[in-house]
């Protein structure tokens, strides 16, 4: 007989996607954690498992390298739900480029034959999206902090829809100082005429209602915005369904105070129109140009 509610979370994902992490996170929650766990001792566990006396509620991290790998994750998840043991997954992902800056960080090493790690880091990835249908979903934790993280992961532990997840960032900047670092999506507005050279708007900023309508009314922006607004509207359902946890949009000026500020607001609330939620940013507004 299986203990009483006993329960399994399976957390899977390619090396430095931020499995132990995870783990820590769900022990938080009152979970056994098991980090990397060899797949070779699944068997074993889940007899264990079937005999223990009392409810046992265990978080295991895994990363599949092979396909023996992914074929013993499947026999130990019916296993367990042949014997009515909850087993549910959950996917981790991240970029590559996060990935190395994570095994750098902490000191490990690095295959060194050429691109051998993107070879390694693909193969990984091909053999976890054979668990994709199986699992709650994808959570890329390329940019997330680790409470983040966390309300990820109990999210889709309690039903939530990860695609309700997905954190849309706005950000208005300066080009004269530099492209925000980690912006998915980069667009130039220097094309729409400068607020900056109409002596009473000059002092303003976009969040004031003056150069807002300045900005706002001339019709490239208009045809920009409606643009924008209608490409992210058809393009976030394909970053829904890769996984992907935020999506970060910089708009830029020359200064970031004028256009690109009044664009993003309303870009902002031309999305939240369209039923999806947003945050803004104005990285220069503290900036005397």
């Amino acid at each position: 007989m299986k203990p009483e509610g006993s329960s399994c979370i399976l957390i899977l994902g390619h090396r430095a996607s931020g499995k132990s992490q995870a783990i820590r996170e769900l022990e938080e929650l009152g979970y056994r954690g098991m980090d990397n766990l060899p797949t070779l001792l699944l068997s074993s566990f889940a007899r264990w498992l079937r005999q223990s006396p009392h409810p046992i509620n265990y978080a295991i991290a895994l990363e599949p390298s092979l396909p023996e790998d992914v074929q013993e994750i499947e026999s130990f998840i019916a296993t367990l739900r042949s014997v009515q043991i909850s087993c549910k997954l959950i996917l981790l992902n991240c970029t590559e480029s996060v990935a190395l800056e994570r095994i750098r960080k902490r000191g490990e090493e690095l295959p060194k034959e050429p691109n051998s790690f993107s070879r390694i880091l693909l193969n990984q990835k091909q053999l976890l999206n054979r668990f994709k249908e199986k699992s709650l979903g994808i959570v890329d934790t390329s940019y997330l902090h680790p409470s983040d993280l966390g309300e990820r992961l109990v999210s889709l532990l309690n039903g939530g829809d990860i695609e309700r997840l997905l954190q849309v960032e706005l950000f208005s900047f300066g080009f004269k100082y530099g492209i925000p670092p980690g912006v998915d999506m980069l667009f130039d507005v220097r094309f729409i005429p400068n607020p900056y050279y109409i002596p009473e708007l000059r002092d303003t900023t976009g969040l004031d209602p003056a150069c807002a309508s300045f900005v706002l009314n001339h019709p490239s922006t208009s045809f920009f915005v409606d643009t924008l607004r209608n490409l992210l509207y058809k393009l976030i359902p394909s970053y829904l369904s890769a996984g992907k946890a935020k999506l970060s949009i910089g708009i830029g000026c020359t200064g970031g105070q004028h256009r690109s500020v009044a664009i993003v607001e309303a870009l902002s609330k031309a999305l939240q129109e369209l039923g999806i939620s947003n945050r803004t940013y104005h990285r220069e507004l503290n900036h005397n140009n």
